[in-house]
């Protein structure tokens, strides 16, 4: 058995090319939980995610 380490990196890219997300603001929420407090955190990124973007859904209303 290999063990294969999967990053963050690697994590952002597989959610950057899932089109499974049924809602916009799933998307968006993912995407928060995920980086919100990682360096990987793109404000811009989050802006245009997906096919609508999220510049509709304040971050800060998914935190948990």
């Amino acid at each position: 058995m290999v063990s294969e380490e999967i990053t963050l990196e690697d994590i952002k890219a597989r959610l950057m090319a899932d089109e499974r997300f049924e809602t916009q603001e799933e998307y968006c929420r993912t995407y928060v939980e995920l980086f919100r407090l990682s360096p990987l955190w793109d404000k811009a990124e989050y802006e245009s995610l997906g096919k609508e973007g999220c510049s509709g859904f304040d971050p800060d209303l998914f935190r948990r």
